[in-house]
């Protein structure tokens, strides 16, 4: 036989599950699973139960009610019936179209006319609905916004736009990472998002948002920041003419986005990528990201994308044209690499058909990427090295040619296939050779390949 208080419990947890069917959100926002153990429990978790859950009904909750003021009447006696939006504590009234007189009120200022009853019961299923799809419980929107929002059935949204934006982008890369910011968003405030509600509170709570999700503000949460501000931009530049400023400019100047901490640098030691290439790791996710990962660093710092894609197949030299930069360069930043002969087992074991390395004939590049992350993590856990990233290759490349092996910085600006702006001019007469640069990876590997570590 149940206790009372355990019946008050699952009555108010069946009341806070229909009310989640009702505005149509999902239960876990206000059932979380730290609440379970008071399910049967005393007195006090009892109360501790009821009050978080009713918190959390509470700050989350907007709710619609009509009201007729006999005290507001017209010239010609009717009086207009207005919704009630309350949210947060804070109220705000919304006219309508309906005006009634007072034979169609009671007393108590209730509507008895059913046709106006139907009408406003249609109106208050609109708002709810209407309101069910901003994701409010997310983020701390002021009702000002959201009442504009709800008024303007014009409103631009910004998944609509994006959806329509995204595609016109012509580089791949780009364009993937225009839509991982976006699905960010859509976990972060759900399926409708005007761009009215986008506010400098909007930002910050999807810079929490992201932080959240593992403890900590990468440079990948900056850059999804950074692209979300940028489709905001395209939006004005789209909508934001003949004077009429449709997209509020006020959000992108007034927040500022965090900085990316920079005391953990990315860069490994010789030591580290030794210890790397020694794990025992046979086969499967761990092995690829091990391998790619030396094969990124005895190349040069080679970018996964143009491992992907190097399309030139050479016996003895990796060629390719570095994807980030040879939409701008006049020599679409071609690179050539000598396959120094104590890596061409590793060239070989990944060497393709059609192309370079066999990367595309196994995976998509749609989820290349995200397995190898997770492969890189747990080889970084393996060596003591945790959150390690492919992108260290490049780092630790560039960190050990300049101040272990005393390489030049200007070798190795080019090595990394970067352009100085001042030097743009005298890079047009210049025809590369790269002897430089293979020199440099040379000595990068000797040290590499050198056990004791002594001399160079």
């Amino acid at each position: 036989m149940l206790s009372k208080d355990h019946l008050t419990k699952i009555i108010l947890a069946i009341f806070v599950y229909i009310r989640g069917l009702l505005l149509d959100n999902p239960v876990k926002p206000y059932i979380k699973p730290n609440y379970y153990p008071f399910l049967f429990g005393t007195f006090v978790g009892n109360l501790y139960f009821c009050a978080e859950l009713c918190k959390n009904c509470v700050k989350i909750m907007i709710t619609f009610r009509y009201k007729v003021n006999p005290k507001q009447k017209r010239k010609d006696g009717t009086m207009n019936v207005k919704i009630i939006v309350t949210y947060k504590r804070q109220r705000k009234m919304l006219p309508t179209s309906i005006y009634c007189t007072k034979d169609d009120i009671t007393k108590g200022g209730k509507i008895k006319n059913q046709i106006y009853l139907d009408q406003l019961e249609r109106i208050l299923r609109e708002y709810r609905t209407k309101a069910s799809t901003l994701g409010l419980e997310f983020q701390d929107v002021p009702l000002e916004a959201i009442v504009k929002s709800l008024k303007n059935e014009e409103d631009i949204d910004f998944f609509k736009f994006a959806a329509e934006f995204i595609p016109t982008i012509k580089v791949e890369g780009t364009r993937k990472m225009y839509k991982i910011a976006t699905n960010r968003v859509r976990d972060y405030v759900g399926g409708v998002l005007p761009f009215k509600l986008m506010t400098k509170n909007f930002f910050m709570g999807f810079e929490k948002f992201l932080t959240d999700r593992h403890n900590a503000y990468t440079v990948g949460d900056s850059q999804l920041i950074t692209t979300v501000r940028a489709i905001y931009r395209q939006a004005q530049k789209r909508y934001n003419t003949e004077g009429k400023e449709m997209i509020s400019s006020f959000p992108l100047t007034a927040y500022k986005p965090r900085k990316v901490s920079t005391e953990r640098k990315r860069a490994l030691p010789i030591e580290k990528i030794r210890e790397m290439m020694k794990l025992d790791i046979k086969d499967g996710r761990d092995a690829l990201a091990r391998d790619l990962f030396i094969l990124s660093f005895s190349l040069m710092g080679m970018n996964l994308i143009d491992m992907y894609n190097a399309d030139y197949v050479c016996e003895d030299k990796v060629c390719y044209c570095r994807s980030k930069t040879k939409r701008w360069r006049h020599d679409k930043a071609y690179l050539e690499v000598d396959i120094d002969p104590r890596i061409k087992p590793l060239v070989e074991k990944y060497r393709g058909g059609k192309k370079m390395f066999n990367l595309s004939e196994r995976f998509k590049w749609t989820t290349l990427p995200t397995y190898l992350t997770r492969g890189i993590h747990s080889v970084g856990e393996m060596i003591g090295v945790p959150d390690l990233t492919f992108y260290s290759a490049r780092h630790s490349f560039a960190t050990i040619a300049y101040n272990d092996c005393g390489i030049d910085k200007y070798v190795v600006h080019t090595a990394l296939n970067h352009v100085a702006q001042e030097m743009k001019i005298t890079d047009v007469y210049i025809r590369r050779t790269f002897e430089k640069e293979n020199e440099a990876n040379r000595k990068v590997l000797d040290l590499l390949f050198q056990e004791d570590g002594e001399g160079r």
